[in-house]
């Protein structure tokens, strides 16, 4: 498998000592954990300048290899949000990367997690605004909420 020059630029964020990561907070009350390990070491999760992780910039590129190097040599967490408050399910939907979208959801993605609080932006929501139909479908199919609210929308009625 031939992986991206990118994941030499990801490499470089394995850390020598166990120091907590830069959005660990997500990961405080929920299952996941933000840290995996690789020989020892933990493996800090590098962001670019829109909050994005490596796991999100292989789903935007479709790289279907980096995301599963990513996700099954790097234990990088599946369900990890960036600036705007998406996951890389989100991002899979929204470019209609259906194949991408099966294997997130087979690792564990969220489904009908909004990503951001104040948004009510499922990934079902971004593959129908985006025209990804395909997507879409596969996602009814796997039991996507169709009448998701947000908590503050909710608040607010």
């Amino acid at each position: 498998m031939a992986f991206s020059s990118g994941l030499a630029s990801f490499e470089s964020g394995l850390c020598n000592e166990q120091r907590p990561c830069v959005l660990s907070h997500v990961f405080s009350a929920q299952t996941d954990t933000f840290r995996g390990t690789r020989k020892g070491k933990a493996l800090c999760m590098k962001t670019n300048m829109k909050g994005e992780t490596p796991l999100h910039v292989a789903a935007i590129h479709g790289d279907m290899d980096h995301v599963v190097n990513l996700i099954e040599v790097l234990s990088h967490p599946v369900n990890v949000v960036d600036g705007a408050g998406w996951f890389p399910l989100h991002e899979a939907a929204f470019h209609d990367l259906i194949e991408l979208a099966f294997y997130l959801l087979d690792r564990g993605a969220r489904l009908d997690d909004p990503g951001c609080p104040l948004d009510a932006s499922t990934s079902l929501f971004e593959a129908v605004h985006n025209g990804s139909l395909t997507t879409a479908l596969m996602l009814v199919r796997r039991r996507a909420n169709l009448w998701p609210r947000s908590r503050v929308l909710h608040w607010m009625c």
